[in-house]
């Protein structure tokens, strides 16, 4: 079954509702990027590494705001 843009960016966004570490949200993102690898809708595995690279560096830290943006986004396709 593949897993679905939508599906992602509601656990997105329920992933930075309330207190959030940057580091926990990229782990969390690697983790169902390992769990839906050989299933991702097409396009999906770049938004999951937008997430995953939070915990590269400040070059790659997003505010909540850009995260919700990108969860939303998500949801709508």
């Amino acid at each position: 079954m593949t897993y679905t843009k939508a599906e992602f960016g509601e656990s997105l966004l329920n992933a930075v509702n309330g207190d959030y570490d940057e580091t926990e949200l990229a782990r969390w993102a690697y983790e169902l990027y390992l769990d839906h690898a050989n299933h991702l809708e097409p396009g999906l595995y770049e938004e999951m590494m937008k997430i995953v690279a939070l915990e590269g560096g400040d070059e790659f830290l997003l505010t909540r705001s850009q995260i919700q943006d990108i969860g939303r986004e998500l949801t709508r396709n």
